[in-house]
């Protein structure tokens, strides 16, 4: 093999090689938390060039995320553990209704959360879930009802570690046994 050959074929494979590196990039870390949730929108393919396209775009602990079809750098988004505390069904909204607190719970501080007093998100401390683990005593009723009221429609409904039971003639919230 004469020696220009040789020393084509071994800048053939040297290019070769070191194209093949740069080919590969890994996928760049994704920062802790996730993208606040939102409307779905349809989105044309490709999607239009936002202000980012990795969290590694973003300062602090934002996240590239989708606003509609836009990739843009956003809070990420934590739920905190607790419930909101029950609406009050007496609440009338004005209309429009007056603007919020919040949008997620990250948006309040400390353990709050973000909740709807019905007519707009505030921060409010949550409620722990109840014990409701416990099974209904069970009403043995001979007699024939003249009605089957339901004062309750739900053990959600019932306050604290009361379930919403059938008590014979009436569903009721009823207290532990």
């Amino acid at each position: 093999m004469a020696p220009v050959t040789g020393s084509l074929i071994l800048l053939i494979l040297f290019s070769a090689g070191a194209l093949a590196d740069n080919d590969y990039k890994p996928p760049p870390p994704e920062k802790p938390g996730k993208c606040p949730p939102g409307p779905l929108a349809k989105c044309k393919t490709p999607l239009p060039r936002g202000e980012c396209s990795s969290d590694r775009d973003c300062r602090g602990n934002q996240k590239c995320c989708r606003d509609m079809c836009t990739p843009t750098c956003m809070k990420p988004f934590t739920e905190k553990p607790g419930k909101c505390p029950p609406l009050n069904p007496l609440i009338r909204c004005a209309y429009p209704p007056p603007r919020g607190d919040c949008n997620w719970d990250s948006d309040c501080r400390g353990d709050q959360k973000c909740c709807s007093d019905q007519c707009t998100p505030t921060c409010r401390k949550p409620v722990q879930d109840a014990d409701k683990s416990w099974k209904c005593p069970v009403v043995m009723t001979f007699a024939a009802c003249k009605t089957h009221d339901r004062l309750c429609f739900g053990d959600d409904k019932c306050p604290g570690n009361q379930k919403c039971c059938d008590q014979g003639c009436v569903w009721k919230c009823t207290q532990r046994p």
